[in-house]
């Protein structure tokens, strides 16, 4: 079985469909997050994809924000589906083990805090059946696939950062229950930390790396190899990645676009696919696809020596049990709408020809800007003659230099800036301006072209920087 895990950024923004983009990717499951789109802006061109059923979780918080989606090929359908982690809709997961896991977190959480987090369209469970599992000899043991999208919070904004902590672990919270309740657990996502130095580029402060609250969840969270074998738990997660490759460098999924990083893999790996002590022996590959584009990551994947019984029926949440596309074809709201007839459109049209025509104010031409000074007071004297036309200082030479002179004050607007060279690589540098609030907000200034990187790549930015203006 092949998971793959993808931060796209926006699923209406990637360069292919879906349908192309799934044959390249060639996986069995796959994990969207941060999607972007709402529910009522989902199209069957992104929902209903041929081979696939489709689960999405949308943000209730805002449009355009936040989101997940998990994409399983029909041999792989599972036979249970859910949103969110606080299981806020009673509706859903209402066996034992799922009452137990209620009754456990709102020990922790009050229910206002746990529909903070499912509002916010983070996370999507789906669950499945393996055939004959080896790791618990069991022939109806269940694989749950945990799509999630953790929030992101600097330290400063406490409130935030709190929030973010709250999250990882209510899910840790829950995916250990999932274990307990005797199955697997895979959770595959962007889980915004970089774990380890070797999975940062170029961390500002070493001393205080390891110390930062996320990362000290995330060594909690996971398995160690220096750990006593004898304390290993059921219950404890395994990086994938690094199960398979501990020692690789520069091996990152997430990078700075508007600094164009990529180019200089100046970058960090945020995204994960976590599995469980006990079925961390079944993987046959893990791995980082750096070099497929259309986000700022980059699609992950894991492999696993296992078989899963598709379900015979989709669960409800599948997009296919979506009202307008249970029809065989996509309703919209123009189909809602009130049929118009061929008689009112014609008594639309005629009374919209009946109207008067508007007066359209002439648009002045070029010469009017570049008119001389003393051209104004004339303006101003109702008497006076107006401007001279472009055709008549085109038909009286004496007037050349007149039309020169406009033009040469016309081209003057788009003379290029004189930019001063960086100091590093003696090149042209490039004008930006300041975005970050603050007294700077909306300054001009100069700054190397090239893009950014670690500072003993001497290919990558300089670090010249100038204010365009004093």
């Amino acid at each position: 079985m092949k998971l793959l895990s993808w931060n796209v950024n926006g699923i209406r923004a990637l360069n292919s469909t879906l349908d192309d983009l799934f044959v390249k990717l060639e996986a069995d499951i796959i994990c969207f997050q941060e999607t972007k789109v709402t529910k009522e802006a989902l199209d069957s061109d992104v929902a209903l994809i041929e081979g696939y059923n489709s689960y999405f979780n949308f943000s209730a918080v805002k449009a355009g924000y936040s989101g997940v989606a998990t994409f399983c090929k029909d041999s792989f359908t599972p036979f249970n589906a859910q949103c969110g982690l606080g299981l806020t809709d009673e509706k859903i997961f209402t066996d034992e083990d799922d009452m137990n896991y209620r009754q456990q977190i709102k020990e922790v959480f009050d229910p206002e805090r746990l529909r903070q987090f499912d509002n916010e369209g983070r996370c999507v469970i789906t669950q499945h059946h393996i055939k004959n599992c080896v790791t618990c000899q069991s022939s109806s043991c269940i694989l749950s696939v945990i799509n999630v999208y953790c929030p992101m919070a600097h330290l400063e904004n406490e409130e935030r950062m709190l929030f973010k902590l709250d999250f990882y672990k209510l899910l840790e919270v829950r995916a250990k229950a999932l274990v307990a309740s005797g199955g697997h657990v895979l959770i595959a996502g962007d889980i915004n930390v970089s774990h380890k130095l070797i999975d940062h580029c170029d961390p500002e402060d070493l001393v205080c790396f390891q110390a930062h609250p996320s990362r000290i969840w995330l060594d909690h969270f996971l398995f160690n190899d220096r750990v006593d074998t004898s304390l290993i738990e059921d219950d404890m997660f395994v990086d994938s990645f690094r199960k398979l490759h501990p020692g690789r460098r520069e091996a990152f999924t997430c990078w700075n676009t508007s600094i164009r990083a990529r180019e200089t893999n100046y970058g960090t790996r945020i995204d994960y696919i976590f599995v469980d002590y006990r079925i961390a022996s079944l993987l046959s590959e893990a791995d980082i696809m750096q070099d497929f584009k259309g986000s700022d990551h980059c699609p992950i994947f894991a492999e696993l020596v296992l078989q899963v019984a598709p379900s015979l029926k989709v669960p409800a949440l599948c997009t296919q049990q979506f009202l307008r596309f249970t029809a065989g074809k996509q309703q919209n709201i123009l189909q809602f709408a009130e049929k118009r007839t061929k008689e009112n459109i014609n008594t639309e049209l005629s009374s919209y020809f009946s109207k008067k025509p508007r007066l359209v104010k002439q648009q002045k031409k070029l010469t009017y800007f570049f008119a001389n000074n003393n051209s104004d007071a004339a303006l101003s004297n109702k008497s006076a003659k107006p401007i001279i036309k472009y055709k008549e200082i085109s038909q009286s030479s004496n007037k050349t230099t007149a039309v020169a002179s406009n033009v040469d004050k016309w081209k003057s607007l788009f003379k290029p800036l004189d930019l001063p060279k960086c100091q590093g690589h003696n090149e042209p540098s490039v004008i930006r301006t300041v975005k970050k609030p603050g007294k700077n907000l909306g300054k001009k200034f100069f700054c190397c072209e090239r893009a950014t990187g670690l500072s003993s790549n001497k290919e990558a930015n300089c670090g010249f920087f100038q204010w365009a203006s004093k």
